[in-house]
């Protein structure tokens, strides 16, 4: 989902602790975001073009997972 910080609030990433930009970011849909939407920190928005990425449903660094692919060695199995 794509928010930006309500009017006169600012609100840090979790883990670590950046600023959310002031013209928003993709966060994910996750119990933080979503409790920070219900507090009115933040506010559902629309990307601007220059914001969307090419991708929308790629995961993004903040999501992908840290486990490396094991496919190339069940392939040689």
């Amino acid at each position: 989902m794509f928010v930006k910080p309500a009017a006169d609030r600012m609100i840090r990433w979790p883990r670590t602790m950046t600023p959310l930009r002031a013209t928003g970011e993709h966060v994910p849909e996750d119990p933080f975001w979503l409790r920070a939407l219900a507090d009115k920190d933040v506010v559902r928005a629309e990307p601007e073009a220059a914001d969307v990425p090419a991708d929308a449903d790629a995961p993004t660094p903040a999501t992908e997972t840290a486990e490396p692919s094991h496919d190339a060695e069940d392939a040689r199995a």
